[in-house]
């Protein structure tokens, strides 16, 4: 294997964004789970299981999933934005690399 030195000087906005929204979905499933668990009981507590307890619990889950993805696609676009602007001052981020040869 060759060892190579690559330096990051620049990288595209939108697919830094994309991938963040992907961990923020997934961010948002765990969230999702928690909050319909506490829907849940708290429903429970106060007497009111019915079918108004599943829907808030059913919206509260996917409602964690949306809020996840557009608050880590913003954080992405924002977080990419500034590491462009001062990679453009420092030099980047240097990485090596092993490159396999066939």
């Amino acid at each position: 294997m060759t060892e190579r030195t690559i330096i990051i000087k620049n990288c595209n906005e939108m697919s830094v964004a994309k991938y963040f929204t992907v961990f923020g979905m997934i961010w948002g499933i765990f969230m999702g789970v928690l909050l319909a668990l506490n829907i849940g009981a708290g429903a429970s507590v106060m007497g009111l299981g019915s079918d108004r307890s599943v829907v808030a619990m059913t919206g509260g889950f996917f409602m964690m999933i949306i809020v996840g993805a557009i608050l880590f696609f913003v954080t992405g676009l924002v977080t990419s934005c500034v590491y462009n602007g001062v990679a453009e001052k420092t030099g980047g981020i240097q990485m090596k690399v092993e490159i396999p040869t066939e």
